[in-house]
Formats: structure tokens, C-alpha cells, sequence
């Protein structure tokens, strides 16, 4: 199998097992188009509560 063949293979090996071929979902956006401050707090204030309700301290950045 080859990056450039992987969908066109993988249907392939799918078809040799008796199995059903899904085409892989298209990418969503990268990380970089929706990564930015509001998700850092977010995730940030989010962690510390649940790790705070597991017995864990939160984390200090």
C-alpha cells in the first residue's frame, strides 16, 4: 500500500475479505483554522474542573 493508492487499495482488500467498502469522510478543517485563544480557555477552565472532581489538582501554565 502506497499514500498515493491508500483509498483505491483499501476498497481492494475490503472486496478480497467479503467486507463492505465505506470511502473514507473528507477532512475537516485543520487545526490551525479553528484553534485560538477562546479554545485554549476554554479547554483549559474545562480541564481543571474535571480533574478537580476526579481528586486532582488543576494544572498551573
Amino acid at each position: 500500500m502506497r499514500g498515493e493508492s491508500l483509498a483505491e487499495d483499501l476498497k481492494l482488500l475490503t472486496q478480497r475479505g467479503s467486507l463492505t467498502w465505506h470511502a473514507p469522510p473528507p477532512l475537516g478543517p485543520a487545526l490551525s483554522e479553528i484553534y485560538d485563544t477562546e479554545l485554549t480557555s476554554l479547554t483549559r477552565k474545562t480541564y481543571a474542573a474535571v480533574s478537580t472532581n476526579f481528586g486532582f489538582k488543576p494544572l498551573r501554565f
